[in-house]
């Protein structure tokens, strides 16, 4: 049953986990007296940070004015600093950030920052939702459940700790990275048919009321603290645990000696009486995670995802919210009649196709061939089943989703004669040239179980060669080869694939297949 997500974004005051920035150093210390403090050395520096962060940074800057250190506290959100970043403007001395995922993100980028405060505070992300809300198992198991209005991963914190959960409870859940992939990809391609109308809420209330009955949303516990529970939500928190947004303190790496001396006088006070009892006067928690007063209690902490997974899952959802224009060619050679266990290969394909199309949202466009030698006639060895169309276009008073779901069915019948692979990769390159869309991620996806039998094709070497000729990077459309079986010409398909910078894979079992699928769409 296809299902689909809520995502909601917007001006909460909390950062984003996204796009990556570095900062500058842009004070520069007063060497002159200060009327207000005495000082003969002040030090100016501007400080951003996460609006959730910036009433208690401002108490934080207040008091270290006595010691001759000037800060200038700029609420903004992570996103806003990448901009800065990108265009060289308006960038701060030092950041508070809204989690820790961004190093990683960063030094992707081949950007670095010192971290001058590990952690000055820390919030557990949960679940809440009304007192009819469900409490889950896990976070794959929400997901999975289709009962989470995620905030978006990509600007807003909040929203990005909630998604990397997924790979954060692996090892409590027992899940594998596969399966992780298995939840976040349709995740993903749901929450981009709904990004252009998404709801734009300019605060925590906006969401909550937007919220429906029985829905869960991804909070902290200081916004439960500070206005969730007094709107009516309950936390949910799944058994696996929660994981842990924390408020680093960057500081550029080529930062100068007095700004060094400004973030270490700032993470010393947020460590102190003063600063702790401001951070839980504001509903925090100190850095590791102490529960608060009037919070969700002791919950079990996730550990946050190694660097470079916590990168690839975000750069995968990025991808993946992309819609998708994919043209899907299948063999209907005799031998895809051949058994594979209980199932012959075409049944398999055919629930692959029918498990992809409860997967795709409504703006993917799909078109369907199959072929084998002749299938489309004396010399032609594909045929067309349904052209290119968005899933919710209708023709005839039938949705292009339910005409392929038909059409799928149909591919049982349809099954005779060799493997017309080389003639037919060509022609169906050709055609998604002509159906490009550059606002989506454009694909063929081959799936084959066996090699090219027909004598009167174009060889392999002329077919790569032709493809390298029409492959443009300015209209990129990758071939994604996929082999059933080990009777497969799984080389020729690498070199196919390659040929477009797509991926070949090699589905061994019938278990393999709808993962292998997956994957190839998530490769993209």
């Amino acid at each position: 049953m296809r299902t689909a997500v809520k995502v909601v974004t917007g001006g909460l005051a909390l950062a984003a986990v996204a796009a990556a920035g570095v900062l500058v150093v842009r004070g520069t210390p007063d060497a002159s007296a200060d009327a207000d403090t005495g000082c003969t050395h002040n030090v100016h520096r501007t400080v951003q940070v996460a609006p959730a962060m910036a009433e208690v940074t401002q108490q934080a800057a207040t008091a270290l004015r006595a010691e001759c250190t000037q800060l200038k506290v700029v609420p903004a959100s992570s996103a806003q600093v990448a901009r800065s970043f990108q265009f060289g403007k308006n960038v701060p001395d030092l950041w508070i950030a809204e989690s820790n995922t961004w190093q990683s993100q960063l030094f992707y980028q081949d950007v670095k920052l010192r971290i001058v405060g590990p952690a000055l505070a820390s919030s557990p992300v949960v679940l809440a939702g009304d007192a009819g809300s469900p409490t889950p198992e896990s976070w794959r198991a929400a997901f999975d459940a289709d009962s989470v209005d995620l905030r978006d991963p990509l600007s807003d914190g909040v929203g990005a700790l909630a998604m990397l959960a997924l790979r954060s409870e692996m090892a409590a859940t027992g899940a594998s990275d596969a399966q992780v992939r298995e939840t976040l990809v349709p995740l993903a391609q749901r929450y981009g048919e709904q990004q252009d109308g998404r709801a734009d809420a300019a605060s925590l209330r906006g969401l909550i009321d937007g919220l429906g009955a029985g829905r869960l949303m991804p909070v902290t516990e200081q916004e439960l603290v500070h206005e969730g529970f007094a709107a009516g939500l309950h936390a949910r928190v799944p058994a696996k645990g929660a994981p842990l947004l924390q408020f680093p303190l960057y500081a550029p790496t080529t930062a100068d000696a007095d700004t060094l001396a400004a973030a270490r006088a700032l993470t010393q006070w947020f460590g102190s009486d003063a600063g702790a009892k401001a951070l839980a006067a504001a509903g925090f928690r100190p850095p590791e995670g102490t529960p608060v007063d009037d919070g969700v209690g002791q919950v079990p902490s996730l550990p946050l995802p190694v660097p470079f997974a916590a990168a690839a899952d975000l750069h995968l959802w990025q991808v993946m919210s992309q819609p998708s224009s994919v043209l899907a060619v299948f063999d209907a050679s005799g031998s895809m009649d051949f058994m594979a266990g209980d199932q012959s290969r075409m049944q398999l394909a055919v629930g692959v196709a029918k498990t992809a199309l409860d997967v795709f949202p409504d703006r993917a466009r799909i078109g369907l061939w199959v072929f084998s030698i002749d299938q489309g006639g004396p010399g032609q060895d594909w045929r067309e089943l349904e052209p290119m169309r968005r899933l919710d276009a209708v023709v005839d008073g039938v949705t292009q989703r339910d005409q392929l779901d038909g059409r799928a069915e149909e591919m049982l019948t349809l099954t005779n004669g060799g493997t017309g692979l080389y003639d037919t990769t060509l022609a169906a390159y050709q055609q998604a040239l002509r159906d490009y869309d550059p606002t989506y991620s454009n694909s063929v996806i081959l799936m084959t179980d066996g090699a090219n039998d027909d004598p009167g094709s174009i060889s392999l070497d002329r077919l790569v060669h032709e493809l390298e000729k029409a492959h443009s990077p300015k209209r990129p459309v990758r071939i994604i080869g996929i082999g059933i079986s080990d009777d497969a010409d799984y080389a020729a398909l690498k070199r196919i694939a390659k040929a477009t910078g797509g991926e070949a894979y090699s589905a061994d079992t019938p278990e393999d297949i709808l993962g292998v699928f997956a994957q190839a769409i998530a490769s993209r």
